[in-house]
């Protein structure tokens, strides 16, 4: 199914909130690997969909964005001599011709820009060998639903110090889903519409995918839901490490304060924080009340948990550490359960692998 050619006008507000999500979460990402306390390591930086950099209007795409992040902090890649590559690959031949023009521009560059013009999967298959050896941030920015199969993600998820960040036309899927031609890329058969919404449909393929991650494996995903007129797409992250995973939901909350993880009322609450309800139970979303609950009946089912453990619940659930830290400090206010020390609001990576919640005696059901 062809998509829309979004180079040949300006970005429309959804592709800039993608973008913008896109470009935070790099800016996160980039230092911390510059700064890897094993010493320096090669990075690569992918974007296997780059386009030709620009908009009609000249906002920066992908591929220059990453260019222009680095650029910023040339001194330093040059001071810690960091291997840098940065992939950019575009199949249509004209975009790719006006991308090498835009990748010009850019003068003695402290990293290896390597540019490509070929499939995705042929691409990523050149490729393969580098992602295995260093630390990636790869974008697949993809035109539809096809390219991200679950062979595709398989890979994925089995390179080591690699965050990802995929697009999908969530809402093609969710009104052509028997159709043959989305069957082929995807098991739609797994993929479970009829119990949700429109507006939720992107949380439905996220879960999709969530099963996809092999039982065992410490695997993070996070969604993020964009409404652009009528239709729904999204964004799908994921990192093998909670440093990841809290860093990309850290943006997400700031940029949707009541759920974390749609640019619309997904869950069409209806709540105006600035003109709450007499009633406190309506200025809570259905997703943070389901939430609360959950983790409180986690909680109080066990004598003793690890604290770390609670902590990565919240992660997979597409919370905080400071929204589990709200439930254990409510919870141990009410004398139901009691933990020593602090309570981090990040880094839970750093917590002692020792440090419990436990549950007080006389609580046990």
């Amino acid at each position: 199914m062809a998509g829309k050619d979004l180079h040949k006008e300006p970005f429309d507000e959804g592709t800039l909130l993608k973008l913008e999500i896109f470009h935070k979460y790099l800016k996160e990402w980039l230092p911390v690997f510059l700064n890897w306390r094993y010493g320096p390591m090669p990075i690569t930086i992918a974007d296997f969909f780059a386009g030709q950099g620009k908009d009609a209007d000249g906002q920066l795409g992908s591929p220059l964005l990453i260019l222009e992040t680095l650029m910023h902090h040339r001194d330093e890649i040059l001071e810690k001599k960091v291997k840098i590559r940065v992939l950019l690959n575009e199949l249509d031949a004209g975009k790719f011709r006006l991308l090498q023009q835009s990748v010009d521009e850019y003068q003695c560059p402290p990293f290896e820009i390597i540019l490509e013009n070929m499939p995705f999967q042929s691409c990523f298959e050149k490729h393969l060998g580098d992602l295995e050896s260093g630390s990636n941030y790869i974008f697949l920015d993809q035109n539809g639903i096809k390219e991200i199969t679950e062979g595709i993600f398989a890979k994925l998820q089995s390179l080591n110090r690699t965050d990802i960040l995929f697009f999908i036309s969530s809402s093609y899927l969710y009104r052509f889903r028997s159709v043959p031609e989305f069957q082929k890329y995807l098991d739609t058969n797994r993929i479970t519409f009829e119990k949700s919404d429109y507006h939720s449909c992107h949380r439905v393929v996220f879960d999709f995918y969530k099963t996809q991650i092999p039982l065992g494996r410490e695997y993070y995903l996070a969604p993020f839901s964009l409404k652009k007129g009528s239709n729904i797409y999204g964004l799908i992250f994921g990192s093998n490490h909670t440093y990841g995973i809290e860093k990309f939901l850290r943006i997400c909350w700031s940029l949707d304060r009541q759920r974390g993880d749609a640019n619309y009322d997904i869950d069409s609450d209806r709540i105006n924080p600035t003109a709450p309800s007499l009633f406190d139970e309506y200025n809570v979303p259905k997703k943070v009340q389901v939430f609360e609950d959950e983790l409180r009946e986690r909680l109080l089912k066990s004598d003793c948990q690890l604290l770390q453990e609670v902590y990565r619940f919240g992660l997979s659930r597409g919370f905080l550490p400071k929204h589990v830290n709200k439930i254990l400090r409510d919870l141990r206010g009410k004398g139901k359960v009691t933990f020593d020390g602090s309570l981090p609001s990040e880094r839970i990576h750093n917590i002692d692998g020792s440090k419990t919640v436990k549950r007080l005696w006389d609580n046990r059901e």
